[in-house]
């Protein structure tokens, strides 16, 4: 077990929707949290150290990661289904600098561990709940891009963790949602962009695809616990799936939030021929009960209604 008690970790994306709450997790259990990102101080818990620092570059990622013992890549160009639909490459490009100079200085650093984000993804096209072991190399069409640089990072800290002091541990989470989260922009994912839609929404609410996809969502602090619970418990250069407690169709999502909104009498009307991702995924995080003692707690009941009480506070 490795302790992030007192340790200098520092978590890359810092200001982003997922990494404001992986701080919280390490305030919480006694870490000294260094934060960095391309908005340096902006939205960022007051009580951390934080550095601007373009993650592209190199040595602007080795300077920052000096006298550090820790590290989180939570930093991702991220988007939903439309840009990854018309432009692939957006994943890829960015990503893979950031991911490349973030674990090159880790290592030149000798940090003692690193927690990386990987994806989902990575599995092929199925109905039925994917474990670890259930990669085959083969992507829906859709992920190929994302998927495929995900993948060659995974395979990267597996080696990190062979041949250097420096041990990685993977997380596969699934889909997070929750407060932060980007709600009103072309990158939105599929429940922030319903939230927003449904908030804003008077007489019919437009949906993009049929709403019989079926999902598995995480709230996002949960996953903030598992990404955690990996770094500290974790068996270096292994992979653990991060799911939440159950899989929802978007129809069902939708359903509940309209509920949250008081709007049940509104008009559903389902746009098939816009961009949408894989029909089923469906996630197995048997193995991170097991062996990191991390299971997913907020049903999506509760988590959608806090996503969107949330959301409902901080816009008119």
């Amino acid at each position: 077990m490795y302790s992030v008690r007192d340790k200098r970790v520092s978590v890359a994306g810092s200001s982003g929707f997922l990494g404001r709450h992986i701080i919280e997790q390490l305030l919480a259990q006694g870490a000294i949290v260094r934060g960095l990102s391309l908005q340096g101080r902006g939205n960022i818990q007051p009580d951390i150290e934080s550095l601007h620092v373009d993650l592209r570059d190199s040595e602007m990622a080795r300077s920052a990661l000096q006298g550090q013992d820790a590290l989180i890549i939570a930093a991702a160009n991220t988007s939903g289904a439309q840009v990854m639909a018309n432009n692939p490459l957006a994943h890829l490009l960015d990503n893979t600098l950031i991911n490349g100079s973030l674990l090159r200085a880790a290592v030149l650093n000798g940090l003692s561990r690193v927690l990386f984000i990987s994806s989902s993804t990575v599995y092929p096209n199925g109905a039925s709940p994917m474990a670890e072991a259930d990669f085959t190399g083969t992507y829906f069409s859709s992920y190929e891009t994302v998927a495929t640089m995900k993948k060659y990072f995974e395979d990267s800290c597996i080696q990190i963790s062979r041949h250097s002091q420096t041990e990685c541990v993977i997380v596969r989470p699934g889909n997070a949602y929750g407060p932060f989260d980007h709600f009103d922009s072309p990158n939105s994912h599929v429940i922030p962009a319903l939230v927003s839609k449904v908030h804003r929404s008077t007489s019919a609410l437009e949906v993009w695809g049929d709403g019989k996809d079926i999902k598995n969502f995480i709230f996002v602090s949960d996953l903030a616990q598992g990404i955690v619970a990996a770094l500290q418990n974790g068996e270096p250069g292994q992979i653990y799936n991060l799911g939440g407690p159950e899989e929802i169709s978007i129809d069902s999502v939708i359903e509940i939030l309209l509920s949250c909104a008081g709007k049940d009498d509104l008009e559903v009307i389902y746009d098939p021929s816009k961009p949408s991702m894989i029909p089923v995924r469906r996630i197995n995080s048997d193995r991170a009960a097991k062996e990191i003692g991390f299971r997913a707690q907020t049903s999506i009941q509760e988590g959608l209604r806090l996503t969107y009480d949330w959301y409902a506070s901080q816009v008119p």
